[in-house]
């Protein structure tokens, strides 16, 4: 199902479903993601070239309702492949893995969709250089803009392992393999996502420090070279707790899940801030009513101060795992900003022919410190540019001291037509901001 925020409340769009002619017991989303308006479901037991071979079906917005856009399929499809295990997707990019597909035996693959108006086309097929027999290639799998990010976590006898793929027009290559140095502990790679310049790869059952107490690996790109930034655990480890079973992250954000089953107490997602390159541990997060044994946080997604964990065994009724998702929402502090602030006249005019940069000030009052945003976080206009210098002015001969943002005026997305312009950010303690401001275009035709 579909839901859609209505203020405070998460409303129920659509049901969506399968094709009537699918198999019975498909898996129909076994695998979910979105982008935009566009959303990407897998059914990993799907009969389609041959039993359980999986599919994964595309469903796009059309005004108030979602309809099947496509239905993708392995062309090399063969028994129990699971396509369909994991989907990601990015603009017009799909990912979908396979990780029982045999290069060797479950050695796993992935297929790389691009869409082109309306058509979804195979662009690729990747497997690892040095697959082997049990590698689970494409188990979980993760994509932004070029960049694919594949975990394996059945590699080197289920220490586990994460490739990177990159992209260079419609050519896909293999751009590094990351193993761990000093590993202790089992599936590196279980889950994998990717923001930016930055790979969060969850591997549940490391011991840290505890048996399958869990951990989460975070790695930055280098130059050309993906380095390790920073190990995350658990604030309250123990054992078997599963740390790092899902994770997602977006910016310098991580959401880190940890369902493993305990005798006592309940799961939780866990909330991890970056601050100048140092992670730290911000909040938990538990679902109302949650038990261990519900599997809460088994997955978890993040997007723009929502947060979404999922427990597939709440709600037992008469043996039927129903299942729950939660979202949380992260509150809004919302600011004045002023785009052009040292502008002689009242009139707001942006000339998108001869300005090649746009200043916006965060402005200070008397319980707000605009000195407090984290610059990284902040994004501006329909594209969300990010700003490429900052600075600290007083405008408003208030006394306070403003923020100064500069954006590239190309990058921000303002066009001809557009009157209002908005600004998001976090604080440095990770509250939300958000301010907006009114202007004119021109020239225009």
């Amino acid at each position: 199902s579909v839901f859609t925020r209505v203020e405070n409340m998460w409303v129920q769009e659509q049901k969506l479903l399968p094709d009537a002619d699918g198999s019975v017991r498909a898996g129909f989303g076994y695998s979910v993601a979105i982008s935009g308006d566009t959303a990407v479901i897998g059914a990993v037991w799907a009969d389609t070239e041959a039993v359980d071979a999986g599919s994964a079906y595309i469903f796009v917005r059309d005004g108030g309702s979602w309809v099947k856009q496509a239905k993708l399929t392995a062309p090399d499809g063969a028994y129990q492949d699971g396509f369909g295990q994991a989907v990601s997707i990015s603009g017009d990019s799909i990912v979908v893995g396979s990780m029982t597909d045999d290069l060797g035996d479950k050695s796993g693959s992935v297929y790389i969709y691009v869409r082109d108006g309306e058509e979804w086309t195979l662009q690729a097929k990747l497997t690892a250089i040095d697959g082997n027999y049990d590698d689970r290639f494409g188990s979980s799998v993760a994509i932004e803009g070029d960049v694919a990010v594949i975990g394996a976590f059945g590699a080197d006898e289920y220490k586990g392992a994460v490739y990177v793929f990159e992209r260079t027009e419609a050519e896909w290559a293999q751009e590094q393999k990351i193993m761990l140095d000093d590993q202790m502990g089992v599936y590196f790679g279980k889950a994998v996502s990717v923001s930016a310049s930055t790979i969060l790869v969850g591997m549940p059952h490391a011991d840290s420090p505890y048996q399958s107490a869990g951990a989460a690996y975070v790695f930055v790109k280098d130059e050309d070279y993906w380095r390790q930034q920073a190990k995350l655990v658990s604030p309250y480890p123990n054992e078997d707790k599963q740390f790092g079973y899902s994770v997602a992250i977006l910016g310098d954000t991580a959401l880190i899940g940890e369902p493993g089953y305990i005798p006592y107490g309940v799961n939780a997602a866990r909330i991890y801030k970056r601050t100048d390159g140092y992670w730290l541990f911000q909040q938990s997060i538990v679902g109302s009513g949650t038990v261990s044994g519900d599997y809460y946080a088994q997955s978890v997604s993040l997007s723009n101060g929502t947060f979404l964990a999922g427990a597939p065994y709440h709600d037992i009724w008469y043996d039927l795992a129903i299942g729950t998702v939660y979202a949380f929402t992260v509150p809004v502090t919302y600011v004045s900003i002023d785009i052009k602030p040292s502008r002689k006249t009242d009139v707001n005019e942006i000339d998108l022919a001869k300005e090649k940069s746009i200043k916006v000030a965060v402005l200070s009052d008397v319980v707000f410190d605009a000195c407090d945003i984290d610059s990284t976080t902040v994004q501006f206009g329909p594209d969300a540019a990010s700003p490429i210098r900052y600075s600290v002015k007083g405008f408003d001969r208030d006394g306070d001291m403003d923020l100064l943002l500069t954006f590239k005026t190309k990058e921000t997305g303002i066009a001809c037509g557009d009157t209002v312009a908005v600004l998001t950010g976090e604080m440095i303690d990770g509250t939300r901001i958000e301010g907006s401001d009114s202007f004119t275009v021109y020239p225009c035709p």
